[in-house]
Order: C-alpha cells, then structure tokens, then sequence
C-alpha cells in the first residue's frame, strides 16, 4: 500500500471532565485523526532529548474511520525504569516496583475519551528490550497516558509508528454455517484461524486433514491484538491414517511470571515477560499462569511434548502419531499478544531419496532408549556401512559422492553413522552432513565410539583448535535459529550428546587426504526419556519422573543425558512420594552444572538444580545448586512425605550434569503430607507467613487540554 504523506492542521480545544473529588491538574491531549489508511509518527515531549520531569499527564489520541483499527510500532523505547532498576513492564507489580514514569494503554474503547473509570490494557516501562513492540486496539479508537514523576532522571522517551488499518481484511473475521450440528467457521482476514468450533465453546477448534487440505493457521483468541483475560483454547488435530502433525509457532508472546525470590524480600517478583535480547535464558514455564501446553494425542492425557510461555521465536513440534492436542491457558490479567502458528499434516515416508543410505542397524525396535544400549550391533552397522556408502578414489579430493543422510525415526529409533570408507581412510576435500528428525517428544543421543580425524598441528589426543584439521561439528537449533554445540577433530573421543528438541545436525569436514587415519564411529538413538533410565515417566511434563518410597525404598537419578553433556533448554522434573511419616534424603555423588554460585539464578544466566517441599511452588528456604560441587554439603533432606527436584538449563553452555542417590526414612514425624495440586497457583502469595499480593494504582484527572491533529490526504 503507497504510503499517504500527512499535513496536518492543528487546532487546539480546551474541554473538561469534572470529576467529584478530583484534585488533579489538568492533562494535555494530542489527537491523531485518520482518513484513510495514514499512518505517522508519534514522540514523547523532547524527543529524542530526555522528556521533563513531573510530567502529570499527557494523552495521545488516536481515532480511526469506521471500520478501521490502529497499529501501534515503537522504535525507541526509553523510560525511568521501576524500583532499584529492575527490568519491569507489567501493569501490577509490588510496591517496589512499580513503574513511576510510565505509558499507559488503553486498547479497547468504544469511544476516544477516557475518564477515572475507564479499564485500561497494561502499562509499560523501562527500554526497548523489555516491551511488547507492536500493540493493536480492538476498535477505531486507542489512547496511551503517559506519566513521569518528579524524581530524577535522564531518560529520551519513546519514538513510534501509527497505522490506520483496514480491520475487516487484517482482523480474523468469520461467518457462521451449521453442519451435523457443528459451527463452520469460513475465516478471512491475514490472521485466519482454521478449523470447526465446537458448539457450545468460544475456543475449541477441531483440524481435520483431508485430500484438499493439509496446512493452516491458529492463533490465539483477538491475535494480533491481546488475548482476552482468563483465555482458555483446545486446538484439536486429526492427520489421516499413517499422517503426523507439525505446528510452528511463528510467534509467542505470553505474560510470565518468574518465581523467583527478589533478594532482601520474602515476595516473588515479575519479571519482563522475557523480553530480553537474550531468548536463550529460557524462563521456566512450571509456574506461569499463560502457557501453551502440546500433547502428543488427542486429549490431555497424552504425554506433554511441548510447554511454551514467556516469548518465543520459530518452535516447532510434531507429533509422532496422527493427532496432537495443544492446550493454551492465561489467568485474569497482564494479557500479551498471544502467539501465531501453522500446522501441516505430513506423512513421512519410510523410503525417501536421503533415507536410502542410511545405514541400517537391523534393529526396529521403537522402545530404543539409549545408544549406551546399542554397541553390540557393531559388526552389522559396519558392515551395512560399507555397502551403502558408494566407492570412492581417496586421492581424488573432487570424488564424485553424496554422503549426506536424513535420518528419520520413522526409519528406525537407533543406528550408526561413519565417516565414508569407514574404518579405511577418508576421502580429501569432503563434507558429509547427517540430518536427524524424530516426532513428538523424542531426543537425538549421540555417542561417539571412535574418533580419528587428521589434525596437523600439535597433539591430536589433545586438540586445541580444529580450525585447520578435519572435523565434526554438531548442532541443533534454539528459537528456529541453527547453533553450534560443539566442533571435535583430532583423536579425542568426543563426550555423549543430545539435542534440545526433535532434531540435530552433524556436519563432517575433511579437508587433507591422509592414508594414516581411520575416520569416526558414532552411536545414535531417538529417545523419549532424555536418557533417564530411572523413575516412572509422568505425562503432565514433557521431562518428569516419579520415585514412589512404595516401589522402591531408594535408587538413584541423574541429569538428562548423562554421563554425557545435558541439553540446552531442557527442564527435568524428579517427584518423590514417600508413604506417611516418611522423608526423602538425596546425596549429590556428582555435581556439575554449570552456573555462578551463591545464586544460580537467571540473571547471571545459570543453569541450576532447585528444590521444594510443594508441588507448585519453589521453595525459598532451600538453596539452588549449581557449578562443580565436591566434598561435603551435597545432602538435602524434605520436611515431608513430598519433595521435588527440578533441573534446568538455558540455551547458552552446556555440562556434564549430574548423579544423585535418594532414600526415604521414617521419621517421628506424623504430619499430613503437601499434597500436591495441578491447578495454576492464585495472584496472591503467603510465604513464610507474610502475605504478598500484586495491585494496581489509578490516576484521576480535572481536566483535559486536548491538541487534535486533522491529517488531510
């Protein structure tokens, strides 16, 4: 669309809204008024210089023609951040951080005035990194009141972009017809949420495949405005037979709240909704009141594949029979935009042109749970290598070969990959590259059983820099985005590996021939137990074991993956159920993972280990562990029959984990155990006997000076 170039005519009014009891000095408006489809810019007073103190209140005024809504985009983003300079944008937050210069919204109005009454959206504060950055309103009219209070301070304000759109072609808008008793939904508009509502419901949508249609889109309720308070949605798939379900979640931007203990405080505090320019720290989801829940079924009994809250960019899940059941939940307040995804009904074929050269195994056994497992097929791997990988001259480094693999679970949950010509000498100037794809909640586990690569310079046993040797580089994709875990070369056997979600990626370079070396050996397996081979899986978590005293009086647990590194983005959650009278101990026998200690939190990017004697809630008498930890004071101990361990690692380093060994004993003690409750946990908290709740404060104005801007076109 050609953008309309704006004149504008100011014309000042002065009108007031008399209020009983009304003490404040009078607000300042500036209006913007459409006439078909314009857009401008709007600025804090001063911008880009710092805007003045004491600042009671402004109003920016939009009104759109009829049939029209507004787009809001901020390109700058500078306000006083809230208490102590925490990075706040929430619209209810505790005394101490509160947001004292902020902008208010208000989205959906009926008309363009405001008064002490009116129920505004959130307001915001803080910097660009920390805000929602495009906000929508429901009708033709949005106003934001922005606020500064009169301490100190040296912020530029805010720079932004106002769009006039046309809402019956950019909103979801839907028709109505009933057949077999069920609502057809026919949606138009660029936000199209396909799919049958169920009668009866306001967010529950069936997708079934057909001949003609494999791939739409969901959205959250009113996308790309907020989703409504209180949200509850079911998005149903059903894929024909032999079909699977993949979603893409293009975008996800859910209110979160991070249960963490703001230090000198005994209340948990809110932070930005994840909005940092580092997505990687990955907020746990086990406590927030918006989530998106992905079960690999048709209902919510199935086993979790997928928990998403806070913001997230490109997360893909698939599910590994033909249905998937997502469940997207929010509480009453602080709603955000909500989330974008298409879906596809896919089959996946058990012969493609890259599976044909998969090595074989032999073994089809779809409860494969460890590549620790799979060593006594060695012989049948290698022999199935060397057929399948084409003959080739070594001393020809333009050999004409195609080593690349796509290996499919659906193929086989376990197999080898070599390097070609395995264990014979390597082709020069080569690049191998094995694509792995599991479904559903299934892990690719790598274990390297031989490593003998050229390396030119220094000890090939130790190598320091693969730069210049041929290697092997693995990775796997964190937001959508391809990142490196690791690159090995040389002779040094490589530790066991595994991704983060369905996939990973293995790249093989040779750049020297060299008739000296024998290549590389690897073990893979798609696994649904993250490589926890103790405990009862429990379906509520995509990662979660239960250790009932019942079944066994003690035992042992690891970290995911381990002996080898543990996933990024991973959170594991171990559950111990003691019978009455009972407590849990645990012994660490091996701790390291990594994190800056005393803390281990979030803010200094840890990854970290966490306790709690309560299901839903973490437990702030009870110390994070994380880093290496040797020696003594690696014992904790539950006050009850309940107690829970949950591991949690973020996108940016990774360790080798660790192992515990738990026993439960009978104590004297005879209390009612913490029994424990799935339900989300309410907006106010008692901790150690001190009550915290989250409130909201409100303004009264006098009157109102109002600049209105007529744009002629």
């Amino acid at each position: 669309m050609m953008v309309n170039i704006l004149q504008g005519i100011i014309l000042a009014l002065t009108y007031s809204i008399h209020l009983s009891n009304a003490v404040n000095p009078a607000c300042e408006c500036v209006v913007y008024q459409s006439y078909g489809n314009s857009r401008g810019k709007f600025t804090s007073p001063n911008f880009p210089e710092t805007y003045p103190r004491n600042i009671n209140c402004i109003l920016y005024t939009f009104i759109g023609d009829l049939g029209e809504i507004i787009e809001l985009s901020f390109l700058e983003f500078d306000l006083k951040m809230p208490g102590q300079d925490r990075l706040l944008s929430i619209s209810r937050v505790s005394a101490a951080n509160r947001c004292t210069d902020f902008l208010k919204f208000f989205l959906d109005l009926d008309r363009a005035e405001v008064n002490q009454y009116s129920s505004w959206n959130y307001e915001v504060c803080g910097n660009i990194s920390t805000i929602q950055k495009k906000h929508y309103s429901s009708g033709r009219s949005l106003i934001l009141e922005f606020h500064s209070d009169t301490g100190p301070g040296n912020y530029t304000g805010f720079r932004g972009i106002f769009q006039f759109l046309d809402k019956n072609s950019y909103l979801q808008r839907s028709s109505v017809s009933q057949t077999a008793g069920r609502e057809i939904m026919v949606h138009e508009g660029k936000f199209v949420t396909n799919g049958v509502r169920d009668p009866g419901t306001p967010c529950t949508y069936s997708y079934i495949s057909t001949n003609s249609t494999k791939t739409g889109g969901l959205f959250s309720p009113r996308y790309p405005q907020n989703y409504p308070p209180g949200a509850s949605c079911q998005f149903i798939f059903e894929g024909l037979p032999g079909e699977k379900v993949k979603v893409e979640f293009e975008n996800i931007q859910l209110h979160h709240v991070d249960k963490r203990y703001q230090i000198g405080t005994k209340c948990p505090i809110e932070v930005a909704d994840g909005l940092s320019t580092d997505t990687r720290t990955n907020p746990s989801c086990d406590e927030s009141y918006d989530a998106i829940l992905v079960h690999d079924g048709i209902d919510k009994s199935a086993n979790v594949i997928g928990i998403f809250c806070d913001v997230h960019n490109t997360q893909v899940v698939k599910s590994s029979g033909r249905y998937m059941y997502i469940d997207f939940y929010s509480d009453d307040k602080d709603e955000r935009q909500g989330f974008a995804a298409k879906y596809t009904f896919f089959t996946e074929h058990q012969t493609t042109a890259d599976s044909r050269t998969t090595p074989s195994t032999g073994m089809k056994n779809s409860n494969a749970e460890s590549v620790i497992e799979k060593t006594k097929m060695r012989d049948v791997n290698a022999a199935a290598t060397e057929i399948l990988v084409p003959s080739m001259d070594p001393t020809n480094s333009n050999a004409s070969t195609n080593c690349n693999r796509h290996i499919s679970s659906a193929d086989g949950k376990n197999g080898t990959i070599t390097s070609p010509n395995y264990p014979n000498p390597y082709p020069g100037d080569i690049t191998c590259r094995f694509t792995f794809e599991g479904s559903g909640p299934e892990r690719v586990q790598l274990r390297f059983t031989h490593m003998d690569l050229y390396f030119p310079g220094g000890n090939a046993a130790k190598p320091h820099d693969c730069q210049a040797a041929d290697s092997v580089t693995i990775t796997i994709y964190i937001n959508g985005e391809p990142t490196d875990l690791d690159t090995k070369c040389g002779r040094e056997l490589p530790p066991m590996y595994m991704s983060n979600e369905h996939r990973m990626t293995v790249v093989f370079r040779s750049l020297t021939y060299s008739h000296t070396v024998t290549g590389f050996q690897a073990d893979y397996a798609f696994v649904r137990n993250f490589g926890i081979s103790t405990g009862e899986p429990d379906s509520r978590y995509l990662c979660g074991f239960n250790y009932k005293s019942i079944l066994a009086s003690s035992g042992f647990f690891t970290s995911p993956n381990y002996p080898g590194k543990y996933p990024r983005i991973t959170e594991c959650h171990y559950l111990f159920y003691g019978q009455k009278g009972e407590k849990v101990i645990i012994d660490f026998t091996k701790f390291e993972v990594d994190g800056v200690k005393p803390n281990c939190d979030e803010e200094h990017k840890s990854d970290y280990v966490s306790f709690s004697n309560f299901f839903t809630t973490q437990d702030r008498k009870m110390d994070r562990f994380c880093g290496l930890r040797t020696g003594k004071n690696n014992t904790v101990k539950s006050d009850g029959e309940f107690f829970k361990v949950t591991f949690k690692s973020n996108g940016i380093y990774d360790a080798l984990g660790f192992m515990a060994k738990y026993r439960f004993v009978q104590t004297n003690n005879k209390q009612s155990p913490d029994v424990p409750k799935t339900s989300k946990a309410p907006r106010t908290y008692t901790i150690g006997g001190d009550s915290c709740s989250l409130y909201e404060h409100s303004q009264q104005w006098t009157s109102i000076l109002c600049l209105l801007v007529f744009f002629l076109l």
